[in-house]
């Protein structure tokens, strides 16, 4: 009731960091096994402690050589090249805190993402996968009355590319699937004594 009918299976719920601080940044680096390189940059402005306008902007990249997964069994072998992956988001957050327990948010993040699955024969990648992701967000998160109150609304616009390669270049084929999505979700819940809480919700997705 809280995430939605396609929540079934579970849910990762990502809560971006609000600023806490007037001017506040973050930057990061890192290096590791398969020639794995990234970073991340983060800048957050804040208004006011409790009351007032707040915005941040973020970005990520990750790059790796990755690792070569088939085994002396499988019929690619030969083919095999290592599972490389390119990863880039950027994510921005425009919003405003009526109080400590009421405020309004705007979020647009962008995902690109592209995978190597191992093996190779006439494309110059191998075969290959591609993610662009655009998803605009508007959020409210409040409280009244002792109930805690959750509205938001989403639009999602994906493109995936998928190139397979074959060793007979007759049947190296593409897919390409755009798809959008977009809807809203509304949560209410209470606590009713010291352990329990009573939770309604309703959600709309179009696809």
């Amino acid at each position: 009731s809280i995430y939605g009918s396609n929540a079934m299976g579970g849910v990762i719920n990502i809560i971006t960091k609000k600023p806490e601080k007037p001017v506040e940044a973050d930057v990061s680096a890192g290096y590791g096994t398969f020639n794995t390189k990234q970073g991340s940059v983060r800048l957050g402005l804040r208004q006011g402690k409790e009351k007032g306008l707040f915005g941040q902007i973020a970005a990520t990249a990750l790059d790796s050589d990755g690792y070569t997964s088939l085994t002396p069994e499988s019929s690619d072998y030969e083919a095999r090249i290592d599972r490389f992956v390119e990863e880039y988001t950027v994510d921005t957050t425009l919003g405003y805190d009526f109080d400590s327990n009421n405020s309004l948010q705007l979020s647009y993040s962008y995902f690109d993402d592209r995978r190597g699955e191992g093996y190779k024969y006439n494309i110059k990648d191998g075969g290959h996968r591609e993610f662009d992701t655009n998803n605009v967000r508007l959020a409210y998160d409040g409280e009244l009355a002792g109930w805690q109150i959750q509205v938001n609304g989403f639009y999602q616009k994906e493109d995936y590319f998928w190139h397979r390669d074959f060793a007979n270049p007759d049947s190296v084929y593409t897919v390409n699937s755009d798809r959008e999505d977009y809807g809203t979700n509304i949560s209410t819940s209470t606590d009713v004594g010291d352990i329990s809480t009573v939770t309604f919700g309703a959600d709309l997705k179009i696809s």
